[in-house]
């Protein structure tokens, strides 16, 4: 029974963090959005466009673990 709520409580705790994670990686790409708005060249616009597409990538990354980890709260929660 600890057991349970031990792997509860670290599916949680795993939610929490990739939440987490999801906010800071949109923030990333629109801050490298906006720069690219305001480089002063056109290398450097691309060096950001490029910025933004990696967030982009880890953004989806982390809310397939995000969706990931929240079937599997629900799906331990559904066994007590």
């Amino acid at each position: 029974m600890n057991l349970d709520k031990d792997k509860l409580k670290s599916l949680k705790t795993q939610m929490e963090i990739a939440v987490i994670a999801v906010g800071r990686e949109r923030k990333s790409q629109e801050f490298y959005l906006e720069a690219s708005k305001s480089a002063l060249d056109e290398k450097s616009r691309e060096m950001f466009i490029v910025l933004a597409d990696e967030e982009k990538k880890h953004l989806e990354k982390m809310e397939h673990l995000l969706e990931n980890v929240k079937a599997l709260y629900e799906e331990e929660k559904k066994k007590k």
